[in-house]
């Protein structure tokens, strides 16, 4: 654990999908345009000076009030974005939303335990830590713009690749605040996790849906049905269900994995196929699939089958499905593991196979 003194904090300042984007584009755009600005009405105001003519001072007037003008947006943009309506405060013990006129509000704890992981989406323009404790589930993400990808290049490969659209609900509080930070900001939240805890990056705490612990740390996944241990031979394989009569089924998908006598099914509701955005990502002929990818295109394929039994179902967030599959797929497995056509050059959509 990490030690200092009790009232040791980090502050990060909350900012809405528009304006995350605005800091990781538009303010570097504008520096550059006040910096060009001043370089051409210093060199036109020397010309004018030395040649005296009129059409050079009218031009260096013209340069000179588009850089006042530059100047004058990016100190409103810089003003707007250093006074946020709410923001996170990180402590030793929990992360506090404060928010204009209202009390300040424990949203997450990091006592006794917890543990986080990273999931972005398959182009890795939006990131988004997950942080649970066993009682909670708080989700902080960011848009990375191309100025910020090398904050997370050490990162990606530990990065679990979730659909857009999960990634927007999961960030969205029930305060109705989105959780968005600027890239730099998350990037603070991270280390100061790993601060407090070397072990927690990929640790993941849940409860099931009958209150009982639902585990991942490095070395094996402890459940209702058994401890799983991912230094030792298992089998596991993703599926997909059904379950109630034809017109109001339910879609679910499912974690099959047995270990000796021990066996059980990890089971959520199904969200939107990542291997969809996947293959649009990868179909990009600019883009180059980075290991991770590739790896979440192979774990997120699932076979259809009948509904497992219920005696062997533990409930989880479907969020954490595929950072689960992540953790069982480092463990000895006689089951071959087979890069999925997408990545062999076949166009076709993962719904068209």
């Amino acid at each position: 654990m990490m030690r200092g003194h009790h009232d040791e904090s980090i502050r990060l300042a909350l900012v809405g999908t528009t304006e995350s984007q605005s800091c990781a584009s538009i303010h570097p755009k504008i520096r550059w345009f006040i910096r060009a600005s001043f370089a051409l009405t210093l060199a036109l105001g020397l010309a004018s000076l030395w040649f005296a003519r009129t059409s050079l001072i009218v031009a260096t007037c013209v340069v000179a009030a588009a850089f006042l003008a530059a100047l004058t947006n990016y100190v409103r943009k810089t003003r707007r974005f250093s006074k946020p309506h709410a923001s996170l405060t990180m402590s030793r013990s929990c992360i506090a939303l404060e928010r204009q006129g209202a009390p300040s509000e424990e949203v997450f704890s990091f006592l006794p335990q917890f543990g986080f992981v990273l999931l972005a989406t398959a182009d890795r323009s939006v990131w988004v830590v997950a942080l649970t404790n066993r009682w909670q589930t708080f989700c902080v993400g960011s848009i990375v713009g191309p100025s910020d990808k090398w904050r997370f290049r050490k990162l990606i490969s530990r990065a679990v690749t979730t659909c857009r659209s999960e990634l927007t609900r999961a960030v969205q509080s029930s305060k109705s605040i989105s959780m968005h930070v600027e890239a730099q900001s998350l990037i603070r939240l991270i280390e100061w996790a790993k601060t407090l805890d070397a072990a927690s990056l990929g640790r993941i705490l849940l409860t099931d849906g009958l209150g009982n612990d639902v585990v991942l740390e490095q070395d094996q996944v402890l459940t209702s049905r058994g401890i799983f241990r991912l230094d030792q031979p298992l089998d596991w394989r993703g599926l997909v269900f059904h379950q109630g009569n034809d017109s109001l089924a339910v879609e679910y998908q499912g974690t099959w994995v047995r270990q000796g006598r021990s066996e059980m099914v990890l089971v959520s509701l199904r969200g939107d196929d990542v291997r969809q955005s996947i293959h649009d990502v990868a179909a990009v002929s600019s883009f180059r699939a980075d290991g991770a990818l590739k790896q979440d295109a192979r774990l997120a394929a699932s076979a259809a089958s009948d509904p497992p039994a219920i005696e062997q179902r533990v409930a989880v967030d479907r969020l954490f499905m595929l950072p689960f599959r992540r953790a069982l797929d480092t463990a000895p497995s006689e089951i071959p593991k087979s890069i999925p056509e997408v990545f062999r050059g076949d166009a076709t959509r993962p719904d068209e196979r």
